[in-house]
This record gives C-alpha cells, sequence and structure tokens, in this order.
C-alpha cells in the first residue's frame, strides 16, 4: 500500500455494507453454516488506495494474537469483509435480546424462532409470566451491542 489507512467507529460505519452469509469451519473441527454478518467488502476499504505491483498476499491479523496470510486475489473482488454485525435469525434487524428474571419462577424460553419481533416476545412472557399469577417477574432488555446500544429499548412488567 502506499499508505496506511484508518477510520473512526463512526467513519466506518458510515461505508458502504451490506449482509454476507457464510459458512465458517474452523481448525478444532467445528463449522457453523449459513452465519449472517453485516460488513464493509474490503474492496470499499481499499478504494483510492494503490497497492503494491509485487502484493500476493494480505496478512490478518485477529483477536487473541491470530494471524493468517491469504493469496490477494482470494480477499479481493468482494469475497471478503470486516464485520460489525452478527445474528443467526433471517430477514431480521441484528436486535439482541435477553430476559431478567426478578425470582426463580422462570417460564420455559421464548426463543427468536418462536417470537421474532420485540413485540411478540413481550405478549409471549406477559402470558408466560408476568400476567400468568405464578409471582414471575422479568426485565427485557432489546439492543444491538456491536454498534454501542445504538437501539436500547428497555421494559419491565409489574413495577
Amino acid at each position: 500500500m502506499d499508505r496506511p489507512l484508518q477510520w473512526s467507529w463512526e467513519e466506518f460505519l458510515s461505508l458502504p455494507s451490506r449482509e454476507y452469509v457464510v459458512d465458517i469451519s474452523c481448525v478444532t473441527k467445528w463449522t457453523h453454516l449459513d452465519m449472517r454478518w453485516q460488513g464493509v467488502s474490503l474492496d470499499t476499504l481499499l478504494e483510492g488506495v494503490q497497492l503494491d505491483d509485487r502484493a500476493a498476499f494480505v496478512i490478518a491479523e485477529c483477536d487473541g494474537g491470530y494471524t493468517t496470510n491469504l493469496p490477494l486475489g482470494d480477499v479481493l473482488n468482494n469475497q471478503s469483509f470486516v464485520a460489525y454485525e452478527y445474528t443467526a435469525a433471517t430477514g431480521i434487524s441484528t436486535l439482541h435480546r435477553n430476559v431478567i428474571f426478578r425470582n426463580e419462577r422462570v417460564p420455559f424460553p421464548t426463543t427468536y424462532y418462536e417470537q421474532p419481533t420485540p413485540q411478540g416476545l413481550w405478549a409471549e412472557l406477559a402470558n408466560t409470566c408476568t400476567d400468568s399469577g405464578t409471582g414471575c417477574d422479568a426485565l427485557i432488555l432489546i439492543f444491538r451491542p456491536q454498534r454501542s446500544c445504538e437501539a436500547l429499548i428497555l421494559k419491565q412488567n409489574n413495577v
């Protein structure tokens, strides 16, 4: 490269991004299929950069001190991206959901696949917990942790 590149978090999030659906296989022999990520293409990050004509590989430095080298041809042409959000669910926003129960009266868990919207989760918990007459009480947090909680919704029942 002819010069180093650097973005603030806000600048990075303002770059064009898209959803990527990929399979990840680890050297420890596990595989996770159809992982949905939101991220910025490496091609977008390198726009306007003059690569050295002799460049043949990219070195990726990762959390935990791991590194790997990849052929340049394998990471360009929208084949690589820097991700900033992940969700296992399809066709939805990347909101994360946590339910904190006040006491030991906890109903059977409700998954995203059963109640994909925050409103559906609240209704289900009202039915199985807060309005069930069992003394169950819950605090529900719905947020986007990867974006510094840009969308934070709190709902506490029976308070």
